[in-house]
């Protein structure tokens, strides 16, 4: 991970904390850095994470979905060289992606 997103991750973290300790709670060292319950014992659902980037985007009249903003990351990320076992893994796919089918989508 970059120093950037370990800085963004870092500073949820913080605010997480300090939620919970507001609320005179403990968030367990195995908490969830994005989840609901405010002491972060429960993982975020990916349907809900989705569902509020749709909100934020049709809010700010930005015509995209979670979805399109994957494949936008996988085409910046090649275009800057990172290979494609890589950008792969960064998805999700492991070292699934032995072929060039899993790269519809993706702009070179």
């Amino acid at each position: 991970m970059d120093a950037e997103t370990v800085e963004v991750l870092r500073d949820q973290l913080a605010r997480c904390k300090e939620r919970a300790s507001a609320l005179g709670l403990t968030p367990p060292t195995d908490g969830y850095v994005f989840s609901l319950d405010p002491d972060g014992g429960t993982p975020l659902v990916p349907a809900t994470a989705t569902q509020r980037f749709s909100r934020m985007a049709a809010r700010l009249d930005i015509a995209t979905n979670l979805h399109a903003l994957r494949h936008h990351s996988a085409t910046e990320l090649i275009a800057a060289g990172v290979d494609v076992r890589t950008v792969a893994g960064r998805l999700g796919h492991g070292g699934r992606c032995h072929d060039p089918t899993c790269l519809r989508g993706v702009a070179f």
